[in-house]
């Protein structure tokens, strides 16, 4: 007679302990704040924005994403377990494999050894019990940068907290590992620096220790001024040469010397340019008071005194055609685009935007060329910019370069799938402005045209976007 309490009792009990687990769709969580790849990670799509599809099979949820692909959760033992449906999407390249791992804690879980599309999906179901830390990894072989497009279809992740997973946080030790400055003066400026001749001129003498700080130079070329509070050279010189210039800085505790050439001919960027570039810090939502904001950032912990001159807005400043030059004009985010860049300038620090040659840039704003004659970024574009990753009809190279000169632009991250011909029109165009801007190509420039690469730019990318993967050194 007391048999049928006990049972009902221990059903009660156990069914209380599994009430306790909540499972949850990945497609159902900010997925890309868990998501460390380049490109990142798309719920309920593939990459290519069309519904998810594997081995003919659609899905209606899921992960779509790219190759190379991580992503991390924070589980800190919390984690029941993993299950999905994963492969190389219909839509993929059929000559790059992708494989799939998940990893717990340094250790595989999970490896789908290697897929292409029209493999059926393989169904990963693993324990995730006792894990503080779970990755995964999507990886393409073959030659270069090995891009594909799959899928983690139907991912859950089931936990018995229902506040797990979370993001990996950013909170260890912190190690400064360069030495504090000495208070005595150190000039840290390039030794050698490059400009053409009648443009203008801009060398800002970097120097660390005590401040206030007075600056010489000796032996300047004619055209040329220091302002001997700052450190600015500026001013032009008109005649090809090599001006070997003697820096001073002086404060309160002693003096340095040191020698540098200045070489005025067709060749710039003779050291590499260093500074801080917007895409990693806030992509699409960089605006005005963030570019100030960092550019403050940047001068309050000195960077400058080491040499770190160029703020570089990356992809999203990019507004409509217009102007005097018919050029793209900033958008609504940098309501004085050219008072910005004579402020940052003012403070001893240069200037760089992005562009593309292609219709619509990566973030989906206005690039270089159209399908229409004036240049005009339609709604149809904007709405589809997927679809217009291409070099459309007409093609504005001399328009935007003459902007960005007359704006003081100093700087030009160009960035597409990467072709011989649209850089040298790039060139081209830079060419013929009175302005010396330091020319980058981005995107995996292809080594194979290495030799193009070094006669049309100053500085080339070889490899994809980068973005820092702690948890894979911590698991």
């Amino acid at each position: 007679m007391y048999k049928l309490p006990i049972i009902l009792l221990f059903f009660l009990f156990t069914r209380n302990i599994y009430a306790q687990n909540l499972t949850k769709f990945l497609d159902e969580l900010p997925i890309k704040t868990f998501s460390d790849g380049i490109q990142s990670v798309v719920a309920n799509v593939n990459q290519k924005g069309n519904p998810i599809t594997m081995g003919g099979i659609k899905y209606k949820k899921g992960i779509g994403l790219e190759s190379t692909s991580v992503m991390a959760f924070l589980l800190n033992e919390k984690g029941v377990r993993f299950s999905a449906e994963v492969g190389v999407d219909d839509m993929g390249n059929d000559s790059i494999p992708l494989r799939f791992y998940v990893l717990a804690d340094r250790k595989i879980i999970f490896d789908s050894g290697e897929m292409l599309p029209g493999n059926k999906p393989k169904v990963v179901d693993v324990s995730i019990e006792g894990v503080r830390r779970l990755g995964l990894l999507v990886l393409g072989k073959g030659a270069g940068y090995p891009k594909n497009i799959g899928s983690w279809a139907n991912a859950s992740i089931t936990v018995n907290q229902a506040d797990y997973p979370k993001t990996i946080p950013n909170d260890g030790e912190k190690y400064l590992l360069t030495p504090a400055s000495s208070t005595l003066p150190k000039i840290n400026s390039p030794k050698i620096f490059g400009a053409k001749p009648g443009n203008p001129f801009m060398y800002f003498i970097a120097a660390t220790g005590k401040k206030p700080m007075v600056f010489k130079a000796l032996h300047l070329p004619e055209g040329l001024k220091l302002d001997s509070l700052t450190g600015h050279i500026t001013g032009a010189v008109h005649k090809n040469g090599i001006f070997p210039v003697e820096l001073v800085a002086q404060n309160s505790l002693g003096s340095h010397r040191q020698k540098v050439v200045f070489k005025i001919s067709d060749t710039i960027s003779l050291t590499p340019p260093m500074g801080w570039n917007g895409w990693n810090s806030w992509a699409r939502e960089i605006d005005q008071q963030k570019v100030i904001a960092s550019s403050k950032a940047l001068l309050n912990n000195r960077l400058i005194d080491y040499g770190w001159h160029y703020i570089n807005i990356d992809d999203a400043w990019q507004g409509l055609r217009g102007g005097e030059f018919g050029g793209l004009l900033a958008n609504e985010k940098f309501p004085s685009f050219d008072k910005m860049i004579d402020t940052l300038h003012g403070w001893g620090l240069k200037v760089g935007v992005y562009s593309s040659p292609w219709i619509s840039s990566y973030a989906g704003f206005p690039g270089g060329s159209s399908n229409e004659e004036n240049g005009f970024y339609s709604d149809e574009v904007r709405l589809n910019k997927r679809n217009f990753r291409y070099i459309g009809k007409y093609r504005f190279e001399e328009q935007d370069a003459r902007q960005w000169a007359k704006w003081g632009v100093d700087y030009l991250k160009y960035d597409w799938r990467i072709e011989v011909s649209s850089a040298e029109r790039m060139r081209n165009a830079l060419n013929e402005v009175n302005r010396d801007i330091i020319y980058s190509i981005s995107n995996s420039a292809p080594l194979n045209n290495v030799k193009h690469w070094a006669r049309l730019t100053n500085v080339f990318r070889s490899g994809p976007d980068i973005r820092g993967i702690c948890w894979l050194s911590e698991m």
